[in-house]
């Protein structure tokens, strides 16, 4: 009973090792009277040998990635804390368009392709854009024409806004400024590199 316990240990433990095959093992177990002779030791001593230069390499491999990994972790840490994240980064915060719109009048109609920027840096309330394609399957918005006259025709009888974020890459399936610009005849208020803010004049 006890060699068999010592041969089930030295079995779990070559086999975490990976330095000897398991079918040794399973066909040794097999024999109540088995032993670990010179020659089977020799064998495992060698390829736990061989095998070092390979752990040895992984071990470090492993170690720089871990490391690498935690300093990339810091880096981008000590970069969102000075500089925020979403929302929430300085190129947001110190948004003059978004600051322009805070400042406006109540009452005004405001389109965006990025209307939850708008809700959440300005707290006032933005529609979205019609899409010009489905994002999932592509398929083109056949009302989009009749969908940019209704905001067009509603323009007319109250002040409305667009508001165009240029950082909206994400936002491929959206109408494009140039498309908009043709389409709601739009007139430009306030530019800046990453945003702009135009009147949608409704007319013709």
């Amino acid at each position: 009973m006890e060699l068999e316990k010592i041969s089930s240990r030295i079995k779990i433990f070559l086999e975490k090792t990976g330095v000897v095959h398991l079918q040794i093992f399973d066909d040794m177990a097999s024999h109540r009277n088995f032993r670990l002779n010179s020659g089977y030791r020799a064998i495992a001593h060698k390829k736990l040998a061989d095998s070092r230069p390979i752990r040895t390499v992984s071990l470090l491999l492993l170690m720089a990635f871990l490391i690498s990994s935690v300093l990339n972790g810091l880096a981008w840490a000590a970069h969102f804390r000075a500089q925020g994240k979403g929302y929430t980064s300085r190129s947001w915060r110190e948004s003059q368009i978004m600051q322009k719109v805070k400042d406006m009048p109540p009452g005004i109609y405001i389109y965006s392709n990025m209307p939850d920027a708008i809700i959440v840096l300005t707290g006032r309330f933005a529609c979205g854009l019609p899409q010009k394609l489905d994002p999932i399957t592509l398929k083109h918005n056949s009302n989009l024409t009749a969908q940019l006259a209704l905001i067009r025709e509603g323009a007319r009888g109250h002040k409305t806004l667009l508001v165009w974020v240029r950082l909206s890459a994400m936002r491929w399936y959206l109408p494009s400024e140039m498309d908009l610009s043709k389409a709601l005849a739009l007139t430009l208020i306030e530019n800046a590199p990453e945003e702009s803010i135009y009147e949608i004049t409704g007319s013709d």
